[in-house]
């Protein structure tokens, strides 16, 4: 997964708008933001890469003052999701700026 297709239409017509790189899973089933900056941050791309820059702030955006993050659930447990989906975050920005 090169950055550079962050937040662009997936190939996959059943996820053809870049709207579901916002849509999250919990736990994961298909490609979505918090999927895809985890793995990239190991082949060695930096956070200010534009688009990993871009996603890395999207979730600054959304961030909220508990701590947790306001995200479309897709799928999984709404109970179980605030602090699953926090933690794999918190890991994501550990990875960037650690």
């Amino acid at each position: 997964m090169v950055p550079s297709r962050l937040f662009k239409r997936d190939y996959y017509p059943d996820r053809g708008t870049v709207e579901f790189w916002t849509k999250f899973f919990f736990p994961f089933w298909n490609t979505d933001l918090i999927a895809v900056l985890d793995p990239i941050s190991n082949l060695r791309f930096k956070p200010d890469h534009p688009m990993v820059s871009k996603g890395l702030d999207w979730f600054i955006d959304r961030l909220n003052k508990d701590g947790t993050w306001d995200l479309k659930l897709l799928k999984g447990d709404k109970h179980e999701q605030p602090y699953g989906m926090a933690l794999n975050i918190c890991n994501i920005f550990k990875l960037y700026y650690s």
